[in-house]
């Protein structure tokens, strides 16, 4: 049984050991600054899910709400064509498996939740950073995600091997990519100790003083 709650700062030994294992083991980009992957103030801000088994947690991904286009380009630290995205916004990241676990699911229920808390609220868009060809990047698009090309990249954390892109779910299609993740993985191992939504609402309306109805 995986225990799905969220993580704090007391845990942030975890999640950067496994942000760390599993960016260092990425083949479409490589780490420029290993630190920059640690528990920071937007982690504190945000909401960090983790899926644990045992007290070992083997998946984790980060949900932080973008108030306006200037928010999003400082927090993705990218520009690309914004003109059709609605605020708010939830930009998805720095996601993390375990390599033993990694065609599980684990991600997949984790995003579910997200997504769903989101669907339930005033945001309009989920976006992330993806790379072209990546794994990852082909299961968003099946989940209805639309790949956007980047025009201006300053990563601090990543160097990147191949095309930057942002992929960006529109609230139109929230429904779909929910039915589609849940898909991808069995409920009835899961123990959800969380309310995202009501973390999504509290949190991140507190941290970016964006209402959430």
């Amino acid at each position: 049984m995986f225990v799905i709650r969220r993580c704090i700062r007391k845990e942030k030994a975890a999640v950067e050991a496994l942000r760390r294992a599993s960016y260092g083991d990425a083949n479409e980009f490589s780490v420029a600054d290993p630190a920059a992957l640690d528990w920071c103030s937007s982690d504190d801000l945000g909401v960090v899910l983790g899926a644990w088994h045992e007290e070992v947690l083997v998946a984790t991904m980060k949900g932080q709400i973008l108030a306006d286009p200037e928010h999003a380009q400082r927090a993705m630290e990218c520009e690309y064509d914004d003109a059709a995205t609605s605020y708010p916004a939830l930009l998805l990241g720095k996601g993390a498996t375990i390599k033993a676990k990694r065609a599980h699911g684990h991600n997949s229920v984790i995003r579910a939740l997200f997504i769903e808390a989101a669907s339930e609220l005033c945001i309009k868009t989920i976006l992330g950073i993806v790379f072209e060809d990546a794994p990852r990047t082909r299961l968003l698009q099946s989940l209805g995600y639309e790949l956007l090309p980047t025009t201006k990249i300053w990563y601090t954390d990543l160097i990147p091997k191949s095309h930057t892109l942002i992929a960006r779910l529109d609230q139109r299609f929230f429904s779909g990519a929910i039915t589609k993740l849940k898909s991808n993985f069995d409920s009835t191992e899961y123990t959800v100790c969380i309310d995202v939504r009501e973390d999504l609402a509290n949190s991140l309306k507190e941290a970016d003083r964006v209402p959430l109805i």
